[in-house]
């Protein structure tokens, strides 16, 4: 993709976000202002009080995460064999690689 194209193209998404946003002045307040209510008896919040017996404490730590000892070993093995691969065939055609 050549810059001018990756200009056009970014120059596009921002004009299509531009039009697709929504008109905040359409009232000419902001923020829009309405009738507010009166409270006829004043509110009141009462607290309450939960009780919770203890969770025991276990005697280890938990265990959060995963074995990745084999992952670790057979992504090696597939790197080593792109590797490989690619020293093999660059034996084979000398002089055509850069």
């Amino acid at each position: 993709m050549t810059a001018r194209r990756a200009l056009a193209v970014v120059a596009l998404a921002v004009a299509g976000a531009a039009a697709a946003a929504p008109a905040w002045a359409d009232t000419g307040t902001y923020p829009p202002t309405g009738p507010t209510a009166t409270p006829s008896v004043a509110p009141s919040v009462l607290g309450t009080t939960i009780v919770q017996a203890p969770a025991p404490q276990p005697s280890t730590l938990p265990f959060t995460g995963a074995e990745i000892g084999g992952m670790v070993v057979g992504g090696t093995l597939l790197i080593g064999g792109g590797v490989l691969a690619v020293v093999a065939a660059r034996r084979r055609r000398p002089g055509q690689h850069t």
